[in-house]
């Protein structure tokens, strides 16, 4: 859409054809939202909610920035090694120690088959 300016400032759409005044296209980042109702509400309700949502976006990343440098570092898991560079920084944990369950039965292990350790195992009474 183009628009057209009588005074500075004063935003007025043009009509199709519009050859009388000076025009211009609407500027995607600079035009008020109340302007962009001149090409029906659901076209400002749609921009003013993209506006909200962007920031919004912003605002929980800037607040998550702190815990992604924390699971990215030394500290936490020692910089996930291994860890693909689009999952660095989330909670992976990369230092695992497995350790024997001795009350454990084959049978909790129905859905993780792959977490059951063949090994022996010595009973006090031989």
């Amino acid at each position: 859409g183009s628009k057209r300016t009588r005074q500075s400032g004063d935003l007025t759409r043009a009509d199709p054809g519009e050859s009388k005044f000076p025009t211009r296209l609407y500027s995607p980042l600079f035009t008020p939202l109340s302007e962009l109702g001149d090409f029906g509400i659901g076209v400002g309700l749609y921009f003013s909610s993209l506006r909200g949502i962007a920031l919004i976006t912003l605002i929980a990343g800037c607040i998550n920035l702190p815990n992604m440098l924390y699971f990215a570092g030394e500290e936490y898991s020692a910089s996930q090694p291994g860890v693909d560079f689009l999952l660095k920084g989330s909670a992976i944990c990369t230092e695992q120690v497995w350790v024997p369950c001795p009350t454990c039965l084959v049978d909790d292990f129905d859905r993780a088959k792959e977490r059951i350790a063949g090994t022996t195992t010595v009973t006090p009474d031989g």
